[in-house]
């Protein structure tokens, strides 16, 4: 099977990408690389391809969530892929990238990602109900964050759900406020406040960004980012990343299997870095890739990894440094 990855990147060091890249070999990597926030930016694993024109990104900005489809789309004009697999600098493989493929070849899913439904499921109403009901930073915005507060209160607890942090359990000590929290989400969702992704006729769902797919899927997908309703809608919603793949795939009548990715438990909505300690939860996985790794090539649970379940020879820094073109395929 033909597979293509895209890296995102922008800030983490060259020498951490071109280790993913290395690992990822002999099969086609392409890195959406914004020089903006990082130049030069130079690698030496042969064949890797820069993304031309690149999006402005950032934690949580609409400019990263056109970069992923700018890079989808890039990728489906230069190249014949049959499957395509998103990852983060941070990412690396921890089983051989071929037993990646055969199971891929063995697969019926269409697409790979884990979500959760906002309409079925309490929890994520109350995390993800402001982000997909109203435009950030608005009136509403801010109100619907109150109720997730009042919701939780003090006392909260985290649960890691669709290789995503939420907050479970609601202070049920509070009652009155707990229902009336309740109660604006609900009234939101319904359209009261104002339109949202429910009347643009999108079931809203939050997962991991780091989706995998067949080509045609990937296909749809570009084709329903270029929709202007759903450009109207997700640009406004807080880090979009988070919702607009696990939406739009949901929506699709396809078959979605489990995602690619364990992503690490996290601490205040950041995945906390992969230690030594963690090595045996790596080993145990039936995942193919884990992040988030720390941005240090020295990393000794980066070396492990790579050549005791990635399965892969150390990446030779003393090859010499070539620079991949900056704005060409």
């Amino acid at each position: 099977m033909k597979i293509a990855f895209g890296i995102m990147s922008a800030v983490h060091s060259a020498r951490v990408v071109d280790q993913l890249a290395s690992c990822l070999r002999p099969y086609e990597v392409f890195i959406h690389h914004d020089f903006a926030q990082q130049s030069p930016f130079e690698l030496t694993t042969p064949g890797v391809r820069y993304v031309p024109q690149p999006k402005r990104t950032g934690w949580g900005v609409w400019g990263f969530t056109e970069g992923v489809f700018h890079l989808l789309r890039h990728c489906l004009r230069n190249s014949d892929f049959e499957y395509f697999q998103l990852l983060s600098p941070t990412c690396l493989p921890i089983k051989p990238v071929a037993q990646f493929e055969q199971a891929l070849t063995q697969s019926r899913a269409q697409a790979n990602i884990e979500s959760i439904a906002l309409a079925s499921d309490r929890d994520a109403l109350m995390n993800y109900g402001m982000r997909a009901y109203a435009p950030h930073g608005s009136l509403r915005y801010r109100m619907m964050k109150r109720a997730f507060l009042v919701y939780y209160g003090a006392n909260w607890q985290s649960a890691h759900r669709a290789n995503l942090q939420l907050r479970h359990s609601g202070d049920s000590r509070r009652p009155v406020l707990e229902s009336a929290s309740v109660a604006v989400m609900k009234l939101a969702q319904r359209g009261y406040f104002g339109r949202n992704l429910l009347t643009h006729g999108l079931s809203p769902h939050v997962g991991g960004t780091w989706f995998g797919a067949r080509r045609d899927i990937c296909e749809y997908l570009v084709r329903r980012f270029e929709d202007n309703d759903v450009q109207e809608c997700f640009s406004r919603i807080f880090i979009a990343d988070e919702m607009i793949l696990a939406s739009l795939i949901a929506d699709a009548p396809i078959q979605v299997g489990p995602s690619n990715h364990l992503v690490n438990r996290f601490t205040e909505g950041n995945p906390n870095w992969l230690l030594d300690t963690d090595y045996s939860m790596l080993e145990q996985s039936d995942r193919f890739f884990a992040r988030k790794f720390p941005d240090d090539p020295d990393a000794p649970i980066r070396h492990r990894v790579m050549t005791e379940l990635a399965g892969r020879v150390e990446h030779n820094t003393t090859i010499q440094r070539g620079r991949l073109q900056q704005h060409g395929a």
